[in-house]
């Protein structure tokens, strides 16, 4: 299901595509609505908001301590809780999906001429903070990654073709 939410490959690990899609691992949300129901005779919207700090706190605890798996992802997107609420407030007007540009000599004359429009430099690090600062920079990030993207594909499909 979260392939598909993320527009991914079946390769990204569930790990990466729990944050693309800020979907909470199954276990922070129980422990999140447990904390919410034994303090149920508090204010409940504040109740709701602490749990669920609680649950990013957690969460970021243990996307820091992974070592294994989304390690691209989390060149991304390093702070959990700055990613949800960046992507819930970009939700309501777009569907965000995640690629993986940067590699060889077409990429960098996509983020130069990326760089060109939006007068900074594209790295992992910046490409997501970047992306959301307006729709001018959300369409020209867009647009730079699905051109790697298709050229990718294409690349791949190439591969695929000798290969057979």
């Amino acid at each position: 299901m979260l392939l598909r939410v993320a527009s991914a490959y079946k390769t990204v690990s569930a790990v990466a595509l729990q944050i693309i899609t800020g979907t909470i691992p199954i276990d922070l949300l129980v422990k999140e609505r447990a904390y919410a129901h034994y303090h149920r005779q508090e204010e409940t919207r504040e109740v709701k908001e602490r749990a669920r700090d609680n649950s990013l706190i957690a969460w970021q605890q243990r996307w820091e301590s992974e070592t294994l798996k989304a390690q691209w992802t989390k060149r991304l997107i390093p702070n959990i809780t700055q990613w949800i609420k960046l992507t819930s407030a970009c939700t309501a007007e777009k569907k965000t999906r995640q690629s993986t540009p940067y590699s060889n000599a077409q990429d960098g004359e996509n983020r130069d001429s990326a760089y060109q429009e939006l007068g900074r430099e594209l790295t992992p690090e910046t490409l997501v903070m970047t992306m959301i600062t307006s729709d001018t920079a959300w369409k020209t990030t867009f647009n730079m990654i699905k051109t790697i993207m298709s050229a990718k594909e294409k690349e791949e499909m190439a591969r695929q073709e000798r290969e057979n």
